[in-house]
């Protein structure tokens, strides 16, 4: 993400983070969205901690699923963004501090292409490569099941959907990424509902944290049913 970061500054001359504010923050009318915090926010901002227990080896054995490698999204990688200067930073891909409410609007967003004043944000073709599947047949490895990324973002695709972190309410087309810890964020097309759900509680067991944000969507997509 990093090289995306660097790609926006050399096109727009611009730091990546004041052309995230001025040309996407400001037009959608999102308060408390920022990547990049600055300093005279830190106060609002909830700590992060982690929770519960983590699954051991015999855990997974006895689940049927095999035991996830070590990646660089460690407890330490986590934790280190209750320090205000890397929530200055605006770590590309990771590093956006914003309320549930900001989050969810800025889905809104990319439903509609731009801002309620009619002002175009993006185009909808632009929208429409970007919600393109390009992973092909590649799976997770703990479920086994196809992971339907786009570019930078997951769409639920099948009966399988729950797999990749929406309900079983949403439909095919839903789009989104669900976060560290149990973080959830999606957007509709069909039903026009985006959702978000945060926590700073980071939970050490991923059985536990799936199986809860997928009764969290399931319900929140369920909403419009009648």
């Amino acid at each position: 993400m990093w090289v995306i970061a660097e790609i926006v500054e050399r096109k727009t001359g611009m730091d990546f983070r004041d052309y995230i504010q001025t040309r996407i923050v400001e037009p959608l009318g999102l308060r408390d969205f920022y990547v990049g915090l600055p300093k005279s926010e830190n106060d609002r901002v909830m700590t992060l901690e982690h929770v519960g227990d983590p699954l051991t080896s015999e855990d997974y054995a006895r689940l049927g699923v095999p035991e996830p490698p070590v990646t660089e999204v460690t407890e330490d990688a986590i934790l280190s963004f209750n320090q205000p200067e890397v929530r200055a930073v605006g770590v590309p891909g990771g590093g956006g501090i914003m309320t549930a409410a900001a989050m969810t609007l800025f889905y809104q967003g990319l439903l509609i292409g731009g801002a309620k004043n009619g002002e175009t944000i993006w185009r909808r073709d632009t929208l429409d490569f970007a919600l393109n599947v390009i992973s092909g047949d590649y799976v997770d490895p703990l479920m086994g099941h196809r992971v339907n990324r786009a570019l930078g973002v997951v769409v639920a695709g099948n009966e399988q959907r729950n797999f990749r972190g929406f309900g079983h309410s949403n439909s095919a087309t839903a789009f989104g990424h669900g976060g560290a810890g149990g973080q959830i964020a999606w957007a509709d097309p069909v039903s026009g509902l985006s959702f978000c759900y945060l926590t700073n509680g980071h939970d050490r067991n991923p059985m536990r944290m799936g199986s809860r944000g997928v009764s969290l969507s399931s319900k929140a997509a369920s909403l419009l049913e009648n």
